[in-house]
């Protein structure tokens, strides 16, 4: 018996896995044959297969809409691309065509929008979430945007000082905005000593004393996010319930707030032992905010993501061509 790699990932795996199929040795994706784009166009070359970029935002939509279903929820659930994650217009043409909403963090994203509506691909009606650190180029492209009807725009502010650079910039008409609770990151994230939000326990005081009597201002959303992405465990949990907590705090004292975002985080098929339960994970969310609301008689919010690497990560492959193979020596033990 000889002992060969293939047989080992064979041994180990489920191969060919979602997307891909081998027929008569020939390695397709999605049905598209990779042997022949290689003749046709030679390497390197990216490609995008566009209607997983619709699987992944559907599938996500029917099981929170399920879970919706099995426990009553009465919010609406609204998901969000990151522009940032992919930006060529065919990528994000193909996103918007199932009615989602848009995610930016930077003045660059804003030139996207614009690019967009001039070419009458987006609506002024879509909502648009406005992470990342404000610049004041940022800002007034933000503004330009609502002067031109987007008035589902919300500025989420990243830092208590961002308020007042707003208010610098931002016309004399009220306009929506939202706030970014920072977390408490594990220890081996790279943003553990991040500064991404207003602490927890600044949060409330913040609304009450720079907020909640300002009449331009309109508070509509808490924001958060888990460097390390949605996972079932005791971490993750606890940082949504922290977040969950302080939605319910604000919402017990400000009447416009009825958006929880949970920012992105799903991961994706990228290893042959993936193996993640969206299902279970989503089910999970709901329930959790639905008991917490029951249970302090808060009307159930909006549920907001923000997925980008979920949204567009298994749609496509960058092609290489293997130049050179060396071997290496393995030394084979036995043990009797």
């Amino acid at each position: 018996m000889k002992d060969s790699y293939f047989s080992l990932i064979k041994q180990t795996y489920q191969f060919p896995q979602k997307g891909f199929d081998i027929n008569k040795q020939k390695l397709s994706f999605h049905g598209v044959s990779i042997p022949r784009l290689i003749e046709k166009y030679g390497t390197p070359f990216r490609l995008s297969y566009l209607p997983q970029i619709s699987n992944q935002i559907n599938n996500s939509k029917e099981l929170f809409n399920k879970a919706f279903k099995n426990h009553n929820y009465k919010g609406k659930y609204q998901y969000c691309y990151c522009t940032k994650c992919n930006h060529y217009s065919h990528i994000i043409k193909s996103a918007l065509k199932e009615n989602i909403n848009l995610e930016t963090s930077s003045t660059f994203d804003i030139d996207i929008i614009l690019s967009l509506y001039k070419k009458q691909n987006i609506s002024v009606n879509i909502t648009i979430i406005h992470n990342g650190y404000k610049t004041d180029d940022y800002l007034k492209k933000i503004f330009e945007l609502q002067s031109l009807g987007f008035n589902n725009s919300i500025i989420i502010l990243d830092s208590s000082n961002e308020l007042s650079r707003i208010l610098e910039i931002a016309p004399d008409t009220k306009f929506k905005i939202g706030l970014r609770m920072a977390i408490n990151e594990e220890a081996k994230s790279s943003f553990n000593s991040s500064r991404l939000g207003i602490p927890s326990n600044e949060v409330l005081n913040f609304y009450k004393t720079k907020i909640q009597n300002n009449e331009l201002l309109e508070l509509k959303m808490l924001h958060f996010f888990v460097d390390s992405g949605i996972q079932d465990k005791l971490y993750y949990w606890g940082e949504f319930r922290t977040a969950l907590n302080l939605f319910i705090d604000l919402s017990k004292v400000c009447s416009s707030i009825d958006s929880f975002n949970i920012g992105g985080g799903f991961p994706i098929q990228n290893q042959l032992n993936f193996n993640y339960d969206y299902e279970y994970i989503i089910d999970k969310i709901v329930s959790k905010i639905k008991t917490a609301c029951s249970n302090e008689k808060i009307k159930n919010p909006d549920i907001y993501t923000e997925f980008g690497k979920y949204t567009v990560g298994e749609s496509g492959a960058i092609i290489f061509k293997v130049l050179e193979q060396k071997n290496k020596m393995i030394t084979k033990i036995g043990i009797s």
